[in-house]
């Protein structure tokens, strides 16, 4: 099966990025169409798969002369046909994926779907991702007995299709409408004893998920050995998606109990401010803490590195500290930035939508002069409202070993989350990996 797509608000995966060739020997109106087939078979090739999405996006058209468009799409609506009939037939005789996507490119030029001057192109495409290193993927071959390198066994009976039910030409003609109904539910009725009798999954002992989640992995390199580890929510937020409520952050030593219902209209924080830790701690005297925040201030006080947004983000934390009486009127946002104290454990933490514009302008700030997150989130607490766990010690004990070593026995589902794990911890007490 084959779906036209265009790249407006369009993700390739990096084993899709050799597919990302746009011919110019058609028309303009063509191009992105024509190259949605090429890329898909060859992404067949590979065992990939083009994946449509909710819309997340909102198209604002220009006025423009649309009968010109529908005359540069002429050629889409004459030659599809032809063009997915050969990409149906076509096996491709290599051995290689960047070969592949060169012989594919002849046979397009052959068919005449495009020119000689995009083959010549899509070969100096193979050619420059070849110079620059780019790792092509392997071609897939399975057997009509082999699994795809992407399902396991217990997907092998839940592969995406599309079913086509051909009702209204019987094999009978003397058959009835009705008879022809119960037929075909009787038909359906044996691929839901096929899916009860082949589905592995049980989900009669899961709680409820209250709402439903998408994920993102950070590169290590970003979150600078954890200390800057809100730039992830930050990436997230800039994607613009829509419909999403808030975002969550969580550590890979903390556990989210998602079936626990929160406000998700208000910033969550396991400890908040209310339970910071006092004084400097081990984190203001190092490089991230101090200094760091030093360069911050430096950076809002510089009109000339503190954009215009960078200026109104520092204006609205003074209101927002003032509202909160954590400073003075007589005082700015910097009164709060130079009290170099205090901090708050951030493992886990909620920002609804809502409050994301402010957090992410804040927080860049931070981040550019890489503030240690535990720090960054306390200034920004200050200066917001939020919830915090009921019994934060509970759900998040300390004590060195003790606090990394307690899941057995204190993991309680009854909480939002539980901080208890350090798996780096776990080396130097190997017997309590099996507890």
């Amino acid at each position: 099966m084959y779906s036209p797509w265009n790249s407006q608000n369009t993700l390739f995966h990096r084993n899709a990025f050799f597919t990302m060739f746009l011919p110019t020997t058609v028309s303009f109106r063509t191009t992105e169409i024509w190259r949605s087939y090429f890329s898909q078979k060859l992404l067949h090739l590979i065992d990939e798969f083009v994946a449509f999405y909710p819309v997340n996006a909102v198209q604002i058209r220009n006025a423009h002369n649309y009968l010109k468009d529908f005359e540069d799409e002429q050629e889409v609506y004459l030659k599809s046909g032809e063009l997915l009939k050969f990409l149906d037939e076509w096996k491709c005789s290599q051995n290689s994926t960047a070969n592949c996507a060169i012989e594919l490119a002849e046979q397009f030029g052959k068919m005449e779907f495009w020119q000689e001057d995009d083959v010549d192109l899509v070969k100096e495409w193979i050619h420059d991702l070849i110079q620059i290193g780019y790792s092509f993927p392997p071609l897939s071959k399975p057997s009509n007995y082999e699994l795809p390198r992407s399902e396991n066994t217990t997907d092998v009976n839940c592969r995406r299709m599309f079913l086509q039910v051909f009702n209204d030409e019987p094999a009978e003609n003397n058959q009835t409408d009705n008879t022809r109904s119960i037929q075909k539910m009787e038909n359906f009725q044996d691929f839901i004893d096929l899916c009860e009798k082949t589905n592995v999954t049980d989900n009669s002992n899961k709680p409820p998920l209250q709402y439903p989640f998408n994920y993102i992995h950070i590169n290590p390199r970003e979150m600078n050995r954890g200390y800057n580890g809100y730039i992830c929510m930050l990436k997230a937020y800039e994607l613009g998606l829509r419909n999403i409520k808030g975002y969550f952050a969580v550590a890979d030593d903390a556990m989210l109990n998602f079936w626990q219902p929160i406000n998700l209209d208000m910033v969550f924080h396991q400890w908040g401010t209310k339970n910071a830790v006092s004084g400097p701690g081990p984190w203001w005297s190092r490089v991230v803490g101090v200094p760091a925040m030093k360069n911050a201030i430096d950076m809002v006080k510089d009109k000339r590195n503190c954009s215009k947004t960078c200026q109104n983000t520092v204006e609205e934390y003074r209101q927002r500290l003032l509202k909160r009486k954590i400073i003075k009127e007589n005082e700015t946002a910097i009164t709060e930035m130079e009290k170099f104290l205090n901090w708050t454990v951030s493992d886990v933490y909620y920002i609804p939508t809502q409050e994301m514009p402010f957090f992410t302008d804040l927080m860049k700030i931070f981040y550019k002069n890489e503030l240690f997150v535990e720090i960054a989130f306390y200034k920004y607490l200050r200066a917001t409202k939020h919830q915090t766990a009921i019994d934060p010690w509970k759900v998040s004990p300390t004590g060195g070993g003790a606090r990394r070593l307690t899941l057995s026995t204190n993991y309680n589902e009854n909480v939002p989350f539980f901080h208890a794990i350090k798996f780096s911890q776990v080396t130097y007490y190997p017997e309590e990996r099996y507890r």
